[in-house]
């Protein structure tokens, strides 16, 4: 019986071997085009919408937008590791500061960098 336990036990960890790639899991493979559709949706929004930009520059607009994304993204993080692996912060406390962190730096970054108006 005990041995069957350990085959089983083994069985499963091939099984969730395969569900890597390049050593990353599949389903965060899967998130990063997730990602990539949000983050093009926000541009749509936020250039529409939100700062109401007729700029017919919209590429570079874009190129500046994804910039942004990628630094915030960079910062989060950044906060997630510092606060929690680092200060050994809770991680809810963590993750709200950094949250608030990522929301002020988008409004602030697209309104003064990305849909700024420019001569």
């Amino acid at each position: 019986m005990r041995r069957s336990a350990i085959q089983f036990c083994n069985a499963q960890t091939a099984s969730q071997d395969r569900h890597l790639y390049a050593g990353i899991k599949l389903a965060t493979l899967a998130n990063f085009p997730a990602v990539c559709a949000g983050i093009a949706v926000s541009f749509v929004g936020n250039r529409r919408f939100v700062f109401r930009s007729t700029s017919p520059d919209w590429e570079d607009e874009a190129v500046r937008f994804g910039v942004l994304y990628g630094a915030i993204g960079r910062i989060h993080v950044t906060i997630l590791f510092i606060g929690t692996d680092v200060l050994s912060v809770n991680a809810t406390v963590t993750f709200a500061l950094a949250t608030i962190t990522q929301v002020l730096c988008s409004y602030i970054g697209a309104r003064v960098w990305v849909f700024s108006a420019r001569a």
